[in-house]
């Protein structure tokens, strides 16, 4: 299964150039997968490289993405989406050196992982790790607020 972001960015409040996810690979109710296509002019490249700040908003979105495929195509078809996504907190951050943010090229994919997920009303906490190829470039325990 592979679900394109543009396919369901009518529910999340992201708009472009802000949607960075491009597919949904796997999607439930306690873990999720989605696949960003580095392009070399998006916003979280610099000249540098990939921004560490942006691996950040790879895993947010990467949950918000994956969450919106649950609900609409498995808890409620019906469902307008979330009208309000914001990162509540993040901690245990670990992110790769500036060294290996500078190899990652446009045409690569970076696989963001989901998981551990975690719902107490609008807050959520999950797990997320942001990998190209075998080479993680983070991981970081995060709490969203959506609605």
């Amino acid at each position: 299964m592979k679900i394109s972001a543009a396919e369901i960015q009518q529910y999340i409040p992201h708009r472009p150039p802000m949607v960075w996810i491009d597919w949904v690979t796997a999607y439930g109710p306690t873990a999720g997968e989605c696949l960003i296509d580095v392009k070399e002019n998006a916003l979280y490249m610099s000249p540098e490289g990939l921004r560490s700040s942006s691996l950040i908003e790879f895993i947010a979105q990467t949950y918000g993405f994956m969450w919106i495929c649950q609900v609409t195509r498995n808890v409620d078809p019906t469902s307008k989406g979330m009208s309000v996504a914001m990162l509540a907190a993040f901690k245990d951050v670990k992110l790769a050196s500036p060294e290996v943010l500078r190899r990652v090229k446009g045409g690569d994919t970076l696989v963001c992982n989901i998981s551990g997920i975690r719902a107490m009303g609008p807050i959520t906490s999950f797990r997320g790790i942001v990998k190209l190829g075998n080479v993680i470039l983070a991981e970081a325990q995060m709490r969203t607020f959506s609605q």
